[in-house]
């Protein structure tokens, strides 16, 4: 099997996940799939590639209703978690930066303001309508698509 595979744990081909018996416990997405009493700690996460031919590499986002499960996937990512085992993938990237932002939800902003408001169907207070997609973004992800 291609050696990148083993590394991130996906075909290359076409971004299916291999079955457990393939799968090394080093591999990228045997570290960063994650669960507790049986439910996956899920992250919505992103990343999109930039370059030049000088400087290269991965914007990478993540957004998490807890703080918590970001930490406890960079310790399985780094070998900080018991187990010991580091992801594959530290070999061959190097994070340059990091930032942690908190969205409060519009129920938390409107008790933090003392209102009394909450969100919901009878509410004063609505999210902000979906904006449409341009023609350069993906159908759903609001990310770039690739052109061939």
């Amino acid at each position: 099997m291609d050696a990148q595979q083993q590394v991130i744990g996906r075909t290359k081909a076409d971004s299916i996940e291999l079955s457990d018996a393939e799968k090394p416990p080093t591999a990228h997405i045997a570290r960063v799939e994650m669960t507790v009493g049986g439910e996956e700690l899920e992250i919505f996460r992103r990343s999109v590639p930039y370059g030049t031919a000088a400087e290269y590499g991965l914007n990478f986002v993540a957004f998490s209703a807890e703080r918590s499960r970001y930490e406890l996937m960079l310790e399985r990512m780094f070998g900080n978690a018991p187990d010991g085992v580091r992801d594959r993938l530290t070999d061959f990237s190097r994070p340059v930066s990091c930032a942690f932002y908190f969205a409060p939800s519009q129920n938390a902003l409107a008790e933090a303001a003392g209102s009394g408001v909450t969100c919901g169907a009878s509410s004063a207070i609505r999210p902000n309508r979906r904006l449409p997609v341009s023609p350069r973004q993906g159908p759903s992800r609001g990310l770039p698509t690739r052109r061939r």
